[in-house]
């Protein structure tokens, strides 16, 4: 193998089929210090959108950011978005 030559585990694991359900929106990273963390999350269309509290994600309102999650408010409810794998 040279120094160009990607193991084959590597290789699988970047590769999963259906890893990320395109039908929903799905948490795929979230980045920034505490009280201002932003998040990146794939719609959909496939479309991926940087997000910061207060914005608007399928009909709800997002309140709140953090490593590896979101919570977004739809109505009386909240709903919890995880990073894939979590």
């Amino acid at each position: 193998m040279g120094t160009t030559d990607t193991p084959q585990i590597v290789k699988d694991e970047a590769t999963q089929n259906a890893a990320l359900k395109r039908s929903r929106a799905m948490l795929i990273g979230t980045a920034g210090a505490n009280g201002e963390m932003r998040a990146l999350v794939r719609m959909a269309g496939g479309r991926v959108q940087s997000l910061e509290v207060g914005d608007r994600l399928e009909g709800g309102k997002i309140q709140a950011i953090e490593v590896g999650r979101l919570l977004l408010a739809k109505g009386s409810q909240v709903q919890e978005m995880i990073l894939p794998g979590s």
